[in-house]
């Protein structure tokens, strides 16, 4: 049973992987396989990977699969001399010359079967060992062959997939970041009821994307609902420290030091290390959720608050406490967020809320993704389907959203939100761009939060004097 149960255990493993869990999902949809699994009263999880499981068990038993590969790589006839012969032999005085040493290889089979199966054999009516020992051994003997089939396979796997170039998508993965989570806070910034078509849309997807008609908050805080059946998990997106870019890091490590900071959507803190150094303050701005919920930071189990509860410059803020606040800051950082929001109306809010929070002439870094070249392939999934500037993504942690953002288009979004761009650089497929606020203009510091039943708003509103002014 060792075959089906790691056939089992890696086919969950594997699923995390977009490619992969799309041909599961071609065979899980293939006529009679929910019925079969029905029968059979299969778990409704993985179907696919329980399927797999039970047909490398069967094949396994009936090819004497780990026999035939240990027979091609002279596994157990290793073993056979150098564990079993050879030690028997020594202890029985005998001094084994090399003629004798090419014997045992030659002879083995009988040499085994005469001194060794004799006495512990689990086929043996009175084996001089015990039974349950002999049968713990082999099923220990067969998991370890198993383990050791499974290692070759995967790294046969990484060479045909790092051949086939298929290795960008889990990079491409990797780099959007844990950002997401920031749009599901508290709020839907500067939106509207129902979702409008994107303005900041790739030019190659203009046309081609079918933007469903809705788009509103569903009912958990981190989630959204896209038409009438699909919840965008904006939590899938949120990724660990370890997984961070060293041209960013550097960057951020070459800036000048300033009084105060903000990190908008700081996911799982995968920048705020190198951030804080440059900084005397720093606000990490997301959702309750992604601040209240238990997770890996930086390599130990906790939650954001107990994380940065104890330090004196670093605060935890929900977006909401963020808009509200009269504190304004000297720089702020939006990192990979605009990628995984598949709202241009929330989009266009979250810049426009960075920029009131900012004092006059401050600073702020975007970083979104703007080229892939496993973006056009990953869409063509059947598990995929296109949405706005990007697409979306169903897997075992549900929907998940993934956009390209050209500069051009980054640079109109953040000029519409009332900023000068500074400049911008491309590397490696994201763009990077700094922008500033205007000097002695603010912005509208007022926010006018409402929830609804299907989703939240935030409004931006002048301040008192600026509508006297404007009278």
């Amino acid at each position: 049973m060792a075959d089906f149960w790691l056939t089992l255990a890696c086919s969950f493993l594997v699923r995390y992987d977009p490619w992969i869990n799309g041909l599961f999902l071609r065979v899980e949809h293939l006529p009679g396989v929910k019925e079969f699994a029905t029968a059979i009263k299969a778990p409704e999880v993985n179907v696919g990977g329980f399927a797999l499981a039970l047909l490398v068990l069967i094949f396994s038993r009936v090819t004497r699969f780990h026999d035939r590969i240990s027979d091609i790589f002279k596994i157990r006839a290793r073993f056979d001399r150098a564990n079993i012969l050879l030690p028997l032999a020594v202890m029985s005085g005998a001094q084994m010359s090399a003629r004798q040493v090419a014997n045992l290889k030659r002879d083995r089979h009988p040499l085994v079967r005469a001194t060794f199966y004799k006495y512990a054999s689990s086929r043996s009516e009175h084996p001089l060992v015990d039974k349950h020992d002999i049968e713990s051994a082999l099923e220990a003997w067969h998991i370890l062959g198993c383990l050791g089939v499974a290692l070759h396979t995967h790294r046969l796997r990484g060479l045909i997939r790092l051949r086939q170039g298929s290795l960008v998508s889990d990079h491409f993965l990797d780099r959007l970041d844990g950002r997401a989570s920031i749009y599901a806070s508290s709020v839907w910034i500067a939106g509207t009821k129902g979702g409008s078509p994107d303005p900041t849309d790739s030019r190659e997807c203009r046309g081609k994307c079918r933007q469903p008609p809705s788009i509103h908050r569903g009912g958990h805080l981190m989630w959204y609902k896209i038409g009438k059946d699909i919840i965008v998990r904006s939590e899938n997106a949120a990724k660990p420290e370890t997984q961070s870019s060293a041209y960013l890091k550097k960057l951020i490590s070459r800036l000048e030091p300033i009084h105060s900071s903000f990190d908008f959507g700081c996911g799982k803190l995968r920048y705020e290390r190198a951030i804080a150094k440059t900084t005397g303050e720093l606000a990490l701005v997301d959702s309750e959720v992604q601040l209240s919920r238990g997770q890996m930071i930086c390599g130990r189990s906790t939650t954001i608050r107990d994380y940065v509860g104890k330090s004196n410059h670093v605060h935890a803020l929900t977006v909401g406490q963020f808009a509200s606040h009269d504190r304004r800051y000297d720089r702020g950082f939006c990192i990979n967020v605009l990628s995984v929001i598949p709202s241009a109306s929330v989009r266009l809010g979250i810049v426009q809320l960075m920029r009131a929070k900012l004092k006059p002439n401050g600073t702020c870094l975007f970083v979104t993704l703007y080229r892939n070249s496993d973006f056009t392939r990953m869409q063509n999934l059947p598990n995929c389907q296109p949405y706005g500037n990007g697409f979306l993504m169903d897997s075992l942690r549900g929907h998940s959203f993934y956009g390209l953002i050209p500069p051009d288009d980054l640079a109109g979004l953040v000029k519409r939100a009332g900023f000068s761009v500074e400049s911008i650089v491309l590397d490696e497929g994201s763009a990077y761009l700094w922008a500033r606020t205007p000097d002695g203009r603010p912005g509208p510091i007022n926010f006018e939060i409402r929830e609804t039943a299907e989703n939240f708003q935030i409004r931006s509103q002048p301040s008192v004097s600026n509508r006297s002014s404007a009278r």
